[in-house]
Protein backbone atom coordinates (compact mmCIF):
# COMPACT_ATOMS: atom_id res chain seq x y z
CA UNK A 1 0.00 0.00 0.00
CA UNK A 2 1.63 3.38 -1.40
CA UNK A 3 2.50 6.52 1.36
CA UNK A 4 -1.07 8.47 -0.35
CA UNK A 5 -3.37 5.49 0.40
CA UNK A 6 -2.29 4.89 4.11
CA UNK A 7 -2.55 8.44 4.46
CA UNK A 8 -6.69 8.67 3.55
CA UNK A 9 -6.91 5.46 5.73
CA UNK A 10 -5.57 7.50 8.66
CA UNK A 11 -7.33 11.12 7.44
CA UNK A 12 -10.65 8.67 7.40
CA UNK A 13 -10.26 6.81 10.60
CA UNK A 14 -9.60 10.19 12.35
CA UNK A 15 -12.78 11.83 10.45
CA UNK A 16 -14.45 8.87 11.88
CA UNK A 17 -13.01 8.89 15.38
CA UNK A 18 -14.15 12.55 15.37
CA UNK A 19 -17.77 12.22 14.19
CA UNK A 20 -18.25 9.39 16.94
CA UNK A 21 -17.25 11.62 19.56
CA UNK A 22 -19.12 14.68 18.62
CA UNK A 23 -22.56 12.21 18.79
CA UNK A 24 -21.26 10.78 21.86
CA UNK A 25 -21.03 14.45 23.31
CA UNK A 26 -24.15 15.37 21.60
CA UNK A 27 -25.88 12.54 23.31
CA UNK A 28 -24.31 13.33 26.85
CA UNK A 29 -25.96 16.76 26.41
CA UNK A 30 -29.00 15.96 25.25
CA UNK A 31 -28.82 13.14 28.38
CA UNK A 32 -28.12 15.63 30.77
CA UNK A 33 -30.72 18.55 29.66
CA UNK A 34 -33.65 15.57 29.89
CA UNK A 35 -32.45 14.59 33.44
CA UNK A 36 -32.19 18.34 34.80
CA UNK A 37 -35.87 18.74 33.01
CA UNK A 38 -37.05 15.67 35.03
CA UNK A 39 -35.61 16.85 38.21
CA UNK A 40 -37.59 20.25 37.38
CA UNK A 41 -40.64 18.42 36.72
CA UNK A 42 -40.56 16.43 40.43
CA UNK A 43 -40.04 19.26 41.70
CA UNK A 44 -42.71 21.45 40.12
CA UNK A 45 -44.98 19.19 40.75
CA UNK A 46 -44.63 18.82 44.06
CA UNK A 47 -44.74 22.78 44.07
CA UNK A 48 -48.00 22.85 42.15
CA UNK A 49 -49.62 19.72 44.48
CA UNK A 50 -48.81 21.41 47.72
CA UNK A 51 -50.31 24.94 46.00
CA UNK A 52 -53.23 22.82 45.91
CA UNK A 53 -53.27 21.88 49.17
CA UNK A 54 -53.71 25.45 50.43
CA UNK A 55 -56.25 26.11 47.64
CA UNK A 56 -58.15 23.36 49.29
CA UNK A 57 -57.55 24.46 53.03
CA UNK A 58 -59.24 28.27 51.83
CA UNK A 59 -62.00 26.97 49.68
CA UNK A 60 -63.57 24.95 52.76
CA UNK A 61 -63.09 28.01 55.37
CA UNK A 62 -64.78 30.15 52.51
CA UNK A 63 -67.54 27.80 52.03
CA UNK A 64 -68.16 28.24 55.55
CA UNK A 65 -68.28 31.85 56.12
CA UNK A 66 -71.79 34.13 56.04
CA UNK A 67 -72.85 35.87 53.20
CA UNK A 68 -75.00 38.43 52.15
CA UNK A 69 -77.60 37.89 49.58
CA UNK A 70 -75.29 38.89 46.66
CA UNK A 71 -73.60 36.48 47.60
CA UNK A 72 -70.39 38.21 48.57
CA UNK A 73 -68.62 37.82 52.20
CA UNK A 74 -70.36 40.19 54.83
CA UNK A 75 -66.91 40.29 56.90
CA UNK A 76 -64.16 41.89 55.67
CA UNK A 77 -61.64 39.29 55.87
CA UNK A 78 -63.53 36.84 54.53
CA UNK A 79 -63.71 38.74 51.42
CA UNK A 80 -60.05 39.68 51.49
CA UNK A 81 -59.92 35.50 51.82
CA UNK A 82 -62.21 35.30 48.55
CA UNK A 83 -60.20 37.03 46.40
CA UNK A 84 -56.41 34.88 47.52
CA UNK A 85 -59.00 32.12 46.29
CA UNK A 86 -59.60 33.22 43.19
CA UNK A 87 -55.84 34.89 42.58
CA UNK A 88 -54.82 31.26 43.80
CA UNK A 89 -56.76 29.53 41.10
CA UNK A 90 -55.87 31.82 38.18
CA UNK A 91 -52.16 30.91 39.29
CA UNK A 92 -52.46 27.55 39.87
CA UNK A 93 -54.43 26.62 36.73
CA UNK A 94 -51.63 28.89 34.24
CA UNK A 95 -48.97 26.44 36.21
CA UNK A 96 -50.59 23.15 36.07
CA UNK A 97 -51.47 23.63 32.21
CA UNK A 98 -47.78 24.40 31.88
CA UNK A 99 -46.40 21.29 33.58
CA UNK A 100 -48.75 19.49 31.40
CA UNK A 101 -47.48 20.49 28.18
CA UNK A 102 -43.90 20.11 29.62
CA UNK A 103 -44.69 16.22 30.51
CA UNK A 104 -46.31 15.91 26.97
CA UNK A 105 -43.29 17.42 25.61
CA UNK A 106 -41.05 15.35 27.97
CA UNK A 107 -43.22 11.63 27.15
CA UNK A 108 -42.41 12.58 23.62
CA UNK A 109 -38.59 12.01 23.77
CA UNK A 110 -38.60 8.51 24.77
CA UNK A 111 -37.47 6.04 22.19
CA UNK A 112 -39.31 2.67 21.86
CA UNK A 113 -37.89 -0.48 20.91
CA UNK A 114 -39.26 -4.14 21.12
CA UNK A 115 -37.30 -4.76 24.52
CA UNK A 116 -40.54 -2.73 26.48
CA UNK A 117 -40.92 0.69 28.26
CA UNK A 118 -37.46 2.44 28.01
CA UNK A 119 -35.96 3.80 31.79
CA UNK A 120 -37.67 6.53 33.47
CA UNK A 121 -41.22 6.24 30.87
CA UNK A 122 -43.26 4.32 33.43
CA UNK A 123 -42.55 7.12 35.98
CA UNK A 124 -43.40 10.44 33.79
CA UNK A 125 -46.62 8.36 32.68
CA UNK A 126 -47.40 7.93 36.72
CA UNK A 127 -46.36 11.76 36.93
CA UNK A 128 -48.91 12.61 33.81
CA UNK A 129 -51.62 10.30 35.42
CA UNK A 130 -51.44 12.01 39.05
CA UNK A 131 -51.56 15.79 37.39
CA UNK A 132 -54.43 14.62 35.36
CA UNK A 133 -56.75 13.12 38.29
CA UNK A 134 -55.73 16.36 40.15
CA UNK A 135 -56.78 18.99 36.84
CA UNK A 136 -59.93 16.79 36.10
CA UNK A 137 -61.10 17.00 40.23
CA UNK A 138 -60.42 20.43 39.49
CA UNK A 139 -62.76 21.09 36.38
CA UNK A 140 -65.57 18.97 38.89
CA UNK A 141 -64.79 21.29 42.13
CA UNK A 142 -64.32 24.69 40.72
CA UNK A 143 -67.27 24.52 38.33
CA UNK A 144 -68.92 20.89 38.20
CA UNK A 145 -68.10 19.94 34.31
CA UNK A 146 -68.31 16.55 35.10
CA UNK A 147 -67.65 16.15 30.77
CA UNK A 148 -64.61 17.93 30.64
CA UNK A 149 -63.01 16.16 33.96
CA UNK A 150 -64.11 12.72 31.86
CA UNK A 151 -62.58 13.75 28.37
CA UNK A 152 -59.53 14.57 30.24
CA UNK A 153 -59.61 10.64 32.08
CA UNK A 154 -60.44 9.08 29.15
CA UNK A 155 -57.70 10.26 27.37
CA UNK A 156 -54.87 9.61 30.06
CA UNK A 157 -56.69 6.27 31.09
CA UNK A 158 -55.41 5.38 27.23
CA UNK A 159 -51.87 6.12 27.62
CA UNK A 160 -51.64 4.43 31.58
CA UNK A 161 -54.91 1.87 31.61
CA UNK A 162 -52.90 -0.02 34.34
CA UNK A 163 -54.03 2.96 36.67
CA UNK A 164 -56.41 1.81 39.00
CA UNK A 165 -57.36 5.34 40.50
CA UNK A 166 -58.34 6.64 36.55
CA UNK A 167 -60.68 3.75 36.07
CA UNK A 168 -62.47 4.71 39.77
CA UNK A 169 -62.31 8.34 39.37
CA UNK A 170 -63.82 7.47 35.54
CA UNK A 171 -66.48 5.46 37.17
CA UNK A 172 -67.18 7.85 39.69
CA UNK A 173 -67.35 11.14 37.45
CA UNK A 174 -69.63 8.96 34.73
CA UNK A 175 -72.00 8.31 38.24
CA UNK A 176 -72.36 11.96 39.46
CA UNK A 177 -72.38 13.88 35.86
CA UNK A 178 -76.11 13.12 36.59
CA UNK A 179 -78.76 13.06 39.03
CA UNK A 180 -80.67 10.28 39.81
CA UNK A 181 -83.96 10.20 41.77
CA UNK A 182 -82.50 8.41 44.75
CA UNK A 183 -79.59 11.07 44.82
CA UNK A 184 -81.98 13.96 44.23
CA UNK A 185 -84.29 12.73 47.45
CA UNK A 186 -81.72 13.14 49.89
CA UNK A 187 -82.11 17.56 49.48
CA UNK A 188 -84.46 18.81 52.20
CA UNK A 189 -85.89 22.12 52.92
CA UNK A 190 -83.36 23.93 54.87
CA UNK A 191 -80.30 22.61 53.72
CA UNK A 192 -77.38 24.65 52.82
CA UNK A 193 -75.51 24.94 49.27
CA UNK A 194 -72.64 22.60 51.44
CA UNK A 195 -75.30 20.14 51.99
CA UNK A 196 -76.62 20.03 48.84
CA UNK A 197 -73.28 19.84 46.83
CA UNK A 198 -72.24 16.61 49.49
CA UNK A 199 -75.61 15.09 48.36
CA UNK A 200 -75.76 15.70 44.72
CA UNK A 201 -71.97 16.62 43.90
CA UNK A 202 -71.14 20.37 42.78
CA UNK A 203 -73.30 21.91 39.82
CA UNK A 204 -71.54 23.20 36.76
CA UNK A 205 -71.76 27.25 36.83
CA UNK A 206 -73.38 27.15 33.47
CA UNK A 207 -76.70 25.27 35.02
CA UNK A 208 -76.97 28.27 38.80
CA UNK A 209 -79.49 31.29 38.24
CA UNK A 210 -79.31 34.20 40.62
CA UNK A 211 -81.61 36.65 41.26
CA UNK A 212 -79.91 38.42 44.28
CA UNK A 213 -82.38 41.18 44.12
CA UNK A 214 -85.14 38.97 45.03
CA UNK A 215 -82.67 36.88 47.22
CA UNK A 216 -83.43 33.58 45.05
CA UNK A 217 -81.03 31.20 43.51
CA UNK A 218 -81.61 27.80 41.51
CA UNK A 219 -79.25 25.26 40.58
CA UNK A 220 -80.39 22.66 37.86
CA UNK A 221 -78.70 19.14 37.50
CA UNK A 222 -79.06 17.06 34.24
CA UNK A 223 -80.90 13.97 33.86
CA UNK A 224 -79.73 10.72 32.13
CA UNK A 225 -82.64 10.35 30.17
CA UNK A 226 -83.02 14.63 29.68
CA UNK A 227 -84.25 17.29 31.60
CA UNK A 228 -82.75 18.69 34.33
CA UNK A 229 -83.63 18.21 38.52
CA UNK A 230 -83.78 21.73 40.23
CA UNK A 231 -83.07 22.81 43.53
CA UNK A 232 -84.11 26.26 44.86
CA UNK A 233 -82.32 28.36 47.50
CA UNK A 234 -83.89 31.32 49.31
CA UNK A 235 -81.65 33.70 51.49
CA UNK A 236 -82.70 33.42 55.21
CA UNK A 237 -80.93 36.86 57.17
CA UNK A 238 -80.83 34.80 60.85
CA UNK A 239 -78.42 32.29 59.13
CA UNK A 240 -76.86 34.58 56.63
CA UNK A 241 -76.65 32.57 53.47
CA UNK A 242 -79.31 30.39 51.26
CA UNK A 243 -81.36 27.62 51.78
CA UNK A 244 -83.59 25.12 50.14
CA UNK A 245 -86.92 25.54 50.18
CA UNK A 246 -87.86 23.91 47.31
CA UNK A 247 -86.90 20.99 44.67
CA UNK A 248 -88.50 19.93 41.39
CA UNK A 249 -87.16 16.61 39.80
CA UNK A 250 -89.00 17.64 36.61
CA UNK A 251 -88.09 21.39 36.24
CA UNK A 252 -87.29 20.61 32.30
CA UNK A 253 -85.52 23.54 31.05
CA UNK A 254 -83.67 26.19 33.32
CA UNK A 255 -85.74 28.67 34.28
CA UNK A 256 -86.76 30.85 37.09
CA UNK A 257 -87.00 30.01 40.71
CA UNK A 258 -91.08 29.74 41.63
CA UNK A 259 -91.35 32.69 44.20
CA UNK A 260 -90.03 31.70 47.72
CA UNK A 261 -93.05 31.04 50.08
CA UNK A 262 -92.17 33.27 53.27
CA UNK A 263 -92.42 30.56 56.46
Amino acid sequence: MGARATAAIVVALLVAVSAGGCRDAAEQRAESARAQEWAALQRDKRTIDGERGELRRLRGRLAAVPIAADGTPLAAGDAAIAREVALREERLAARSSHLGDRLVHYLGGFVHDAGGSPPGWNAAVRMKSDEDLAVAQEWIDRGGDYRRAIEILETQRALDPGDERLTQALVRAREMRFVTPERFARVQAGMSPIDVRAALGPVNLREVLRRPAEQLEAWYYPKRGGGKAAVYFRYEEGRRGYVVYQTDLAAGASRPAPPAQVS
